[in-house]
């Protein structure tokens, strides 16, 4: 995700790349699996804003900024991915195993190509 969100990143002339990330609100928020997600990206920081809220505190904000409603729908909190054992303890090592063995560059031009960027 953070590939595919770098090159939009790009193309819409951001400045960082922002996250809905919390640490401990679903089983694969810990630092471990930050820290090894975040080596991926090369010209963009990753900023955390709810990084330390609680889901009430979360939802509030979203209602607010009026993303609550996107954010219900079935699919978008978990990327649509979903898996019975989350990993806790990512290392990144193993996650470029097993990149290895993906078509990275297919995946996430296709994936660009179709993004849909949303101005909130």
């Amino acid at each position: 995700m953070f590939r595919i969100a770098e090159q939009i990143a790009i193309r819409e002339g951001c400045s960082a790349i922002v996250t809905g990330d919390a640490i401990g609100q679903k089983a694969s928020q810990t630092l471990e699996n930050i820290a090894a997600t975040d080596c991926v990206l090369k010209k963009f920081a990753a900023l955390r804003p709810l990084v330390g809220m609680n889901k009430l505190q979360i939802e509030k904000y979203a209602k607010l900024i009026g993303t609550y409603e996107i954010s219900i729908r079935p699919g978008v909190s978990s990327c649509g991915v979903p898996t019975n054992n989350p990993s806790t303890n990512a290392k990144r090592l193993k996650l470029e195993e097993i990149e290895k063995v993906l078509n990275l560059e297919s995946m996430i031009k296709r994936a660009v190509d179709n993004a849909r960027v949303v101005t909130v």
